[in-house]
């Protein structure tokens, strides 16, 4: 016995986040910055026009939390980019240095790691990859 038509598309079909709904692979709440691009707000989280431009704002939120803040590890990062009030940070914190392969407490080099720090973020955050084009794009941007 076969699939039908309507069994492989069900099969097929990949479930949307609220990240990749609102163009926000990171899931920044929203708070009325004033992102470029930002365009709303959905449950909570900013929604953006494009996720170049979403990528944009993840981006500087990071880069300022780095430089301005002194957030430079991925426990500090994480603790801060998703507070335990609101998430299991130890999951989190654990797959993120999985993926870049440095421990939680390890200074990690922005200018070397970051953007590779935020895409697995966005995974984690959105629940699939970010196009690599719409990563560079929105980090070139900023």
């Amino acid at each position: 016995m076969g699939l039908s038509a309507v069994g492989v598309m069900a099969l097929s079909r990949v479930e949307s986040s609220i990240a990749i709904e609102n163009n926000n692979p990171g899931n920044l709440r929203f708070y009325g910055i004033g992102w470029h691009g930002e365009i709303g707000e959905s449950k909570g989280f900013s929604v953006f026009d494009s996720m170049q431009n979403g990528v944009r704002a993840a981006y500087v939120n990071m880069r300022t939390k780095y430089y301005r803040d002194g957030v430079a590890t991925i426990d500090e990062l994480i603790n801060v980019w998703a507070p335990k009030h609101e998430n299991e940070v130890g999951p989190y914190v654990d797959y993120v240095v999985g993926r870049i392969g440095i421990e939680a407490g390890e200074r990690f080099d922005f200018e070397l790691q970051g953007v590779e720090v935020l895409a697995a973020i966005f995974r984690y955050e959105a629940g699939q990859e970010i196009e690599a084009s719409d990563i560079m794009e929105g980090v070139a941007a900023a």
